[in-house]
């Protein structure tokens, strides 16, 4: 008979359900057992996590991790908070906070272009003008907030009529919880994206799948700009003439070096692998979301 207790992930969200890409990383990262519990409140975490905790025996809470789901960065790192808080040692188990798939696809996104910056121009992050295109989301936040503890100056473009105050929102959050400098930029007329581009070395674009969000006439007049790079896998691309397997190859007409939604992809999943398998190899616990998984992408990169 086998003793050996399984390694178990319990996986919760907010929203009505968990993502099954999130289920079966988990299963290809070594978690014996998956549970997942959907419509989860933050009044529920304590007695969640202390049922989880006090059912296995110290040893065994090295097997034990917990997965933070659902579509907000904000929530889900305050519900990883509010979990650390309800664990006794030493019944402690590993916590990873990755809504949406945003923080590890935001980690891999900067991670490229970090790695195309040092490859093509032999520079970093530090003082580049980085602009946001779709900062209203998670994806983007999470950009803004790594790439600043980078050192780049970091501007999240509002793009669409109705994102002033969710971005501005956002904005004041991160400089409070995380002490980064972020500003908000004007981009969502024509002319208004030329001149958000203009001062540009990087720009990013996180906006909704399925709609151009930037047209290489927006670059007619950006003589700094270096990198472009997209995470829309879904036609047409966010911006014009960046194909989704781009890997550093020219925008066509440009001097603008593109990274598609398939090159930060590829990464995004070699991460969240990474981050999965950390919390069964473990000897003790670990709390893992953006600023880990840009660690692992920039080991991936090197």
């Amino acid at each position: 008979m086998n003793t050996e207790k399984p390694y178990i992930l319990h996986a919760i969200s907010p929203t009505k359900f968990v993502s099954p890409f999130d289920v079966n990383m988990a299963y290809d990262s070594g978690f014996d057992k998956v549970s997942t519990y959907t419509n989860v409140e933050m009044d529920d975490i304590n007695d969640l996590v202390q049922d989880i905790v006090f059912s296995r025996h110290p040893n065994d809470c090295k097997k034990t991790g917990l997965f933070i789901a659902g579509e907000d960065d904000e929530k889900a790192i305050e519900m990883m908070e509010k979990a650390k808080k309800a664990m006794v040692p030493p019944f402690e188990i590993s916590i990873f906070a990755d809504p949406a798939g945003s923080f590890t696809t935001a980690a891999a996104m900067i991670g490229c272009v970090k790695k195309l910056l040092k490859g093509k121009f032999k520079t970093d992050l530090k003082d580049k003008v980085l602009q946001i295109v779709g900062a209203k989301g998670i994806v983007g936040g999470a950009c803004a907030v790594i790439a600043a503890q980078e050192g780049a100056k970091v501007g999240m473009v509002i793009h669409r009529e109705g994102a002033i105050e969710p971005i501005e929102k956002r904005i004041k959050n991160y400089k409070e919880k995380y002490k980064v400098n972020l500003n908000a930029i004007m981009g969502i007329s024509d002319d208004e994206k030329t001149k958000m581009s203009e001062n540009a070395d990087i720009i990013l674009c996180a906006a909704k799948a399925g709609a151009e969000a930037l047209l290489k006439k927006h670059f007619s007049s950006a003589k700094n700009l270096k990198i472009v790079s997209d995470v829309n896998a879904v036609p047409p691309p966010g911006v014009e003439g960046l194909e989704v397997n781009f890997n550093g190859d020219a925008i066509r007409g440009t001097k603008i070096y593109g990274i598609g939604a398939l090159a930060v992809g590829q990464i995004k999943a070699q991460v969240q692998h990474k981050l999965l398998k950390l919390m069964c190899e473990s000897g003790k616990p670990v709390f893992l979301d953006f600023r880990e998984a840009f660690k692992i992408a920039e080991q991936l990169k090197k």
